[in-house]
């Protein structure tokens, strides 16, 4: 998942709430759709080995990339699903309510899957709550 149309890096001036989909795969342990991170969901602060604080081209490679509403991320597991179920795939089901704590470095930007373009974030930290909700 890449974040496009990215502003300038922010500095989280509050706790920001946003929303990842992810498959779990054991308990409370969460893989990405796209390049396959692990996630622990724990409520403890997890940071990304690799964030660049430039976008490259206005586009966002590295940090956790999560949705700004959890109707936006709904809509990322219907698209998810109607691609890769031939796959096998759609089991990817699972919303994950994150923080992007007070202090931290963002982008804000956009995911267009398919041109529906959904509101999204690229953060060095993250914070997966144990709010899950599943869309099945």
């Amino acid at each position: 998942m890449c974040l496009t149309n990215a502003s300038k890096v922010k500095i989280a001036r509050k706790d920001i709430k946003c929303y990842k989909v992810a498959l779990e795969t054991e308990p409370n342990v969460f893989q990405g759709p796209y390049y396959g991170s692990k996630y622990i969901v724990d409520n403890s602060v997890q940071t990304v080995p690799h964030f660049e604080t430039k976008a490259d081209y206005f586009i966002v490679y590295y940090g956790f990339h999560s949705f700004r509403t959890k109707k936006s991320a709904l809509k990322e597991i219907s698209y998810w699903n109607n691609r890769f179920t031939s796959r096998g795939d759609d089991d990817i089901a699972t919303v994950i309510e994150c923080i992007i704590p007070k202090g931290t470095q963002y982008f804000r930007g956009i995911f267009a899957p398919d041109i529906d373009a959904l509101k999204c974030f690229a953060s060095e930290k993250l914070i997966f709550t144990t709010n899950i909700f599943i869309s099945k």
